[in-house]
């Protein structure tokens, strides 16, 4: 039986002026293992930073969104 080739999710293109809801967060790094959980904690931990949008919504800004992938790789490479 030939064996099955892993294939990595590709990474998505995150713009740092584009503005982005918890949800579009999760739905483009779910294959990294990005939960709308871990998007809470990093909220309440200071390490993510959100905006109130209209109507209650809460958005997140690329810029922001990128700090946040780095920081979290960096402390996971270290381990």
């Amino acid at each position: 039986m030939p064996r099955r080739r892993r294939t990595h999710p590709e990474a998505p293109v995150i713009d740092d002026a584009a503005v982005y809801t918890r949800e579009k967060v999760v739905e483009l790094l779910r294959p990294f293992g990005v939960s709308l959980n871990s998007i809470r904690e990093a909220v309440q931990a200071g390490q993510l930073r959100v905006e109130r949008g209209p109507k209650g919504k809460y958005t997140v800004l690329g810029s922001s969104l990128r700090q946040w992938i780095e920081a979290r790789e960096k402390k996971h490479s270290k381990k």
